[in-house]
């Protein structure tokens, strides 16, 4: 079916994504009407946040055996994880489960950039310095609260 002049791709697209190239499936609410589809963006936006949010557990997982000493982050990073994906796709494989093999690719990815943004952010913390902490009076409620009760 070709765009017409309501359905034309918003500005600053070069295209749709083609049927094969999605992955996954969302439901829009039916009393929203569009002109046009633009889940495609939302699908962006789901593997920008997988990738972040695997990105993000691996890197706990590091700090945590890194600063803690805490052996069960590394066991979790080396065992665990690769046995959950290795899971899911041959769940996937074998019809057993709807969440598509690329979704599991993209996990994967952010998993294997973990250890390169945490060194990341550890060097930008190391050049810039800690985070400013907060105004002390931005607990002050919390004290005066304590305070009131306990008098």
């Amino acid at each position: 079916m070709a765009p017409t002049q309501a359905g034309a791709a918003p500005a600053g697209t070069d295209r749709r994504p083609r049927e094969d190239e999605i992955d996954a499936h969302g439901v829009t609410h039916p009393g929203k009407v569009r002109r046009d589809n633009q889940d495609h963006y939302l699908l962006c936006s789901l593997r920008r946040q997988i990738v972040s949010y695997s990105k993000g557990h691996v890197a706990y997982q590091l700090t945590t055996w890194l600063r803690d000493g805490d052996r069960r982050a590394f066991v979790r990073l080396l065992y665990s994880l690769p046995k959950v994906y290795a899971v899911r796709a041959w769940q996937r494989v074998r019809r057993q489960s709807e969440y598509p093999l690329p979704l599991i690719a993209t996990e994967i990815l952010g998993c294997l950039a973990g250890p390169w943004a945490l060194w990341r952010a550890r060097r930008r913390v190391r050049r810039l310095g800690p985070s400013v902490r907060p105004h002390p009076h931005a607990v002050s409620m919390e004290t005066q609260v304590a305070e009131t009760s306990a008098s």
